[in-house]
């Protein structure tokens, strides 16, 4: 468990207490220089250990390389602390003088070592990519300009101060060499991650125990250490920040992410320390100083400079081939088919445009093919989107091994192909052949799903007086729709007397769909009533429509209003009229519900907002209005059943509409358990001959399981009426209990 926030801030209080009484205590050395020497050595054996053991106890509660981290950040610690129990031994217990080198300076160089791995191995945005190796030649960059640098005081005093031994010497020039590179790695880490109060204490106490290093080994060369001196509190301060550090709970997204990169200035800050760094390597030469040390870090300085440019480089060739794949992928996803892979709608009418603009030059014939696949809509309702989508890439493979390698074969979206044919060649012949290559079905998994399209060509010769982009492929599309107005599944060939057909069904097209635009969609209701008593029970709101003041079938414009995208808006537009007539209509109360179609497929994702848009704006109470969906919409449609737990959420009642016309999913229909089941009138009709209707017994009992009320759709004789009775249907809706009353539509 974490610990919580008041705890953290008591643990970071009694650290500030603790280093500000531990400086107190050396400062008025109670009990004399021995005992104070003991208070001081003791007490930075016993901060390292507690720093130590809160970062062991955030690794065990880590993972990853978080867990890892904080392991070596708590290693280093607490070598720290037996380096310094070895110098306590000597000094306070064993009365003598620590030798150099000793173990106590193994635990101390563990230190820096342990804390370097274990800041490389953090989470961190300053590591991402290469950016690990660019920190690590930046921190060598910058030691080794700083170790020139400070050659004059720290280091240049260790040196000069001498050693018994070789590696004594090299033992002295490691605790400012490594106190160097791990302010160096400390300063770029926080500088590229979003700083929070843990980092902030970390970052802290790992630069005052850098800093404090440094300079003990500086006041030890020139002879001036003691005990009690500012280098002993700054210690057990880093040992108690670092430590409490460790209590603070760590955002790994928010480390991960890091900050903006810092400015030219700052990124410039290593190349300008190795300016400066060589600037008094110079001067040393000149003066005739010691030299042979800075020459040698000079050296690694420039090889890692030259090393950092090179990775530079690099990644920049490498961003730049980046850069460049992805433009060609972004080109190519703008002008092809991502499903698949064939040219898509704006490529293809560049190419028709460019094929005319050579048929100008050349006189060549242009001759284009659109293909749109027959009831495809049925695959995807029937076996999935999933399906669907390997249907169509199986369907663009055999158009484009069908073609030749010039022409172009395109999808311009949907279930919809086209092809162009920019020379020779018979574009019928073309036409047919690719019929054919579709005529196989498709398999999908143990599944084979049946695939056949209408084709529509038309083809623009040498002599022909039209020369345009858009004429020839509306040519090519009526010839397409007349493909499907003759039985699907057929090759037509353009020629003018379409072009008339084609006008008439845009003209209503287009005519329909201001009218759903502007609400003159026309409502009329049929009424459903309870089969024991006769009493009304519903109304159902039925669309109806003109054109040129003659009447059109539901049968026609909704078809019509589905090809061309608007389905949702018209059922929307009946939803609304239907509510708002409600209290409007001859039979009324407050128990009649007002029931509209909805078609769930055509909808899109707001059809539920829109809905409570309207109750919201209606008198009718939402428990008033059943919203029909049929049985295929319902049950095969696997986004259905989200949809209508929101609509029942919304308080409207949910109805299965034309139950019986195809496969039911029973285990589905039992999930959506609906208010209401609406017979089919297939299973009503074979009544009016007397047939007593095993078959609709069993369904009328399935739904009263289910708790759903039963309403047979088409009665239209009393023979259909008592034998509805004797099954135990609830309610019938037909022309024997009254025909759609029209004139409800001019209710205001």
């Amino acid at each position: 468990m974490e610990l919580a926030a008041s705890r953290r801030r008591a643990a970071l209080a009694i650290g500030i207490v603790l280093v500000a009484g531990f400086a107190v205590v050396l400062r008025i050395a109670p009990g004399g220089p021995f005992v104070t020497q003991a208070f001081d050595d003791i007490g930075e054996a016993v901060a390292a250990a507690l720093g130590a053991a809160a970062c062991l106890w955030r690794a065990a509660r880590s993972a990853g390389r978080w867990r890892l981290s904080w392991a070596f950040l708590g290693s280093g610690l607490a070598a720290w602390s037996l380096g310094e129990c070895v110098w306590s031994y000597y000094e306070v217990f064993a009365g003598s003088e620590v030798p150099f080198p000793s173990l106590a300076d193994a635990g101390y160089l563990l230190f820096p070592v342990c804390c370097l791995i274990g800041l490389f191995v953090r989470p961190s945005a300053a590591f991402v990519g290469r950016a690990r190796l660019r920190v690590l030649l930046d921190g060598a960059m910058v030691v080794a300009s700083l170790f020139i640098l400070s050659w004059a005081s720290a280091l240049g005093a260790v040196y000069h101060a001498g050693a018994q031994n070789t590696f004594g010497l090299v033992v002295s020039l490691a605790y400012p060499a490594s106190d160097l590179m791990l302010i160096t790695v400390v300063v770029l880490v926080a500088s590229r991650a979003r700083l929070d109060a843990g980092l902030v204490l970390l970052a802290g106490g790992l630069l005052s125990m850098a800093v404090a290093d440094s300079a003990f080994a500086y006041l030890v060369a020139a002879g001036t250490y003691g005990t009690g001196a500012f280098t002993d509190v700054a210690w057990v301060a880093a040992f108690l920040a670092i430590g409490v550090s460790a209590l603070f709970p760590v955002d790994a997204a928010a480390a991960r992410s890091g900050r903006v990169e810092g400015s030219a200035v700052a990124l410039a800050v290593p190349y300008l320390l190795v300016i400066a760094g060589t600037a008094a390597l110079f001067v040393g030469i000149v003066r005739n100083l010691d030299t042979p040390v800075t020459l040698a870090v000079e050296l690694v300085a420039i090889g890692a400079l030259l090393l950092r440019q090179l990775i530079v480089v690099l990644d920049n060739r490498r961003l730049t081939q980046d850069v460049m794949a992805q433009q060609e992928e972004l080109t190519h996803r703008a002008f092809h088919d991502p499903l698949t892979g064939l040219a898509n709608r704006a490529l293809f009418f560049d190419r028709v445009s460019h094929a005319l603009d050579l048929r100008r030059r050349v006189l060549r014939p242009v001759s284009v093919i659109f293909v749109d696949l027959d009831d495809f809509k049925s695959v995807n309702d029937a076996f999935g989107h999933e399906t669907g989508d390997v249907v169509l890439t199986e369907v663009a493979g055999r158009l484009a091994a069908t073609c030749r390698t010039g022409d172009t074969v395109a999808r311009l979206g949907g279930d919809e192909f086209a092809v162009l044919l920019e020379d020779a060649g018979d574009p019928e012949l073309a036409a047919q052949r690719l019929l054919a290559a579709l005529r196989s079905p498709v398999r999908v998994g143990d599944r084979l799903v049946p695939v056949c399209a209408s084709v529509g060509s038309t083809t623009l010769d040498a002599d022909a007086e039209i020369d345009d982009t858009r004429e020839l492929l509306r040519q090519a599309d009526l010839a397409m729709y007349a493909a499907k107005r003759s039985g699907k599944n057929t090759v037509v060939s353009y020629l003018p007397s379409l072009r008339s057909a084609g006008e008439d069904d845009l003209e209503r097209r287009i005519a329909l769909h201001a009218d759903v635009a502007a609400a003159r969609i026309g409502t009329v209701f049929q009424p459903i009533v309870w089969t024991a008593s006769g009493e009304l029970f519903a109304m159902e709101a039925l669309a109806r429509w003109q054109f040129r003041g003659q009447p059109v079938s539901p049968a026609e414009f909704i078809p019509l209003a589905d090809r061309g995208g608007f389905l949702d808006e018209l059922d929307l537009v009946v939803a609304g009229r239907a509510m708002a007539l409600a209290d409007a209509l001859p039979y009324r109360g407050s128990a009649v519900l007002v029931s509209t179609n909805v078609g769930l497929r055509h909808h899109s994702a707001d059809l539920v907002g829109r809905l409570t848009e309207l109750l919201a704006s209606s008198p009718v109470h939402p428990s008033r209005l059943v919203v029909e969906v049929s049985e295929q919409d319902a049950l095969d449609d696997a986004d259905s059943g989200a949809t209508l737990a929101l609509l029942r959420e919304s308080g409207v009642r949910i109805a299965i509409d034309d139950f019986g016309i195809g496969y039911s999913n029973l285990a589905r229909l039992e999930a959506l358990r609906p208010d209401i089941l609406k017979l089919d009138r297939s299973f009503v009709a074979p009544l009016a001959s007397g047939l007593r209707g095993v078959l609709l017994g069993r369904v009328v009992e399935l739904a009263h399981d289910l708790g759903a009320i039963v309403v047979a759709e088409g009665v239209e004789t009393e023979v259909q009426r008592e034998i509805l009775a004797e099954l135990g249907c609830d309610a019938l809706q037909g022309f024997l209990i009254a025909p759609p009353a029209e004139y409800v539509a001019d209710v205001a």
